[in-house]
């Protein structure tokens, strides 16, 4: 429970000048610093209104910390998240249609058409794509004016 809660709730039913009058104060302590008891106000605490901003400097310092912990915590969250994909590299999904073969082709059409490419390529469509992912490189579009 807060320090305020537990304040107001011991402090509830003060009220101010309905409340018996406190014993006089010895005559040792009267003086022009100590006020009369006729003098003090007792008031009680202004009503806490949800979500309303703080109204003391330590108050705004204490929810200025509660909001720094959450987003302490919510980094901490974040940071594990990342070293999650710690030494990855950034990959980027093509549309097979997008990607033509290279002028400088390491393999001869012919290949393509072998019975082991056929299974290559089922084997491919059963995993659901690609496990591994292939390099390619962006085309240089020219425009010929």
């Amino acid at each position: 429970m807060r320090i305020k809660h537990k304040l107001l709730a011991k402090t509830g039913d003060l009220t101010g000048a309905e409340q018996a009058a406190p014993s006089p104060l010895p005559a040792a302590f009267a003086g022009p610093c100590v006020p009369a008891a006729a003098d003090l106000d007792v008031q009680r605490f202004p009503p806490v209104v949800p979500g309303a901003a703080p109204r003391t400097g330590p108050g705004q310092t204490l929810q200025f910390r509660g909001q720094l912990l959450a987003l302490e915590g919510e980094l901490g969250k974040l940071r594990e998240r990342l070293s999650e994909h710690q030494g990855s590299l950034p990959t980027r999904k093509l549309g097979p249609a997008n990607i033509v073969p290279s002028r400088w082709a390491n393999r001869h059409a012919d290949s393509f058409n072998s019975p082991e490419f056929v299974r290559l390529k089922q084997d491919i469509e059963q995993a659901g794509g690609n496990v591994q992912p292939i390099r390619v490189r962006p085309l240089r579009t020219c425009r010929s004016s």
